[in-house]
């Protein structure tokens, strides 16, 4: 699987997993003006739609052949590139630990503890893997 079919493939099942809160959302009788961590999943997997639908579309063109992969590359490894792509999983965390939150906030207390504790060993291994989550090395 090439590297842009991966990204593809992940950026696409995100994007369903944030439909999903929605389609849960309208199939429930909550009322989102008495539910404070419903509206901030609410608004975190409402910018996560878009964000992700967008990423595995242009994915989706490179592997294509639409425009240059190499182009995706470089953007994908500068700053912003860099940038947009923690925060879009950042909302989609945000997005999940609310409505966590919502349900118990044992449980949020307990999704936060397990964000500190493997946040830096997630960032320890790529570090040491040499930091490119979904290359193509095992061909």
């Amino acid at each position: 699987m090439g590297s842009h079919e991966f990204s593809k493939v992940i950026y696409s099942a995100l994007a369903g997993v944030s439909i999903a809160f929605f389609l849960a959302l309208l199939g429930s009788s909550v009322n989102l003006s008495g539910a404070p961590w419903l509206q901030v999943a609410a608004c975190c997997f409402a910018f996560s739609v878009p964000a992700f639908s967008f990423a595995a579309t242009y994915h989706s063109m490179a592997e294509l052949g639409r425009f240059s992969a190499q182009k995706l590359e470089d953007f994908n490894r500068r700053t912003i590139g860099k940038a947009l792509t923690m925060l879009m999983l950042l909302a989609l965390a945000v997005g999940i630990a609310s409505l966590i939150a919502h349900f118990s906030l044992i449980a949020f207390f307990l999704v936060i503890v397990s964000f500190l504790i493997f946040g830096p060993v997630i960032g320890y291994l790529l570090k040491q893997g040499g930091g490119e989550a979904g290359s193509d090395t095992a061909k």
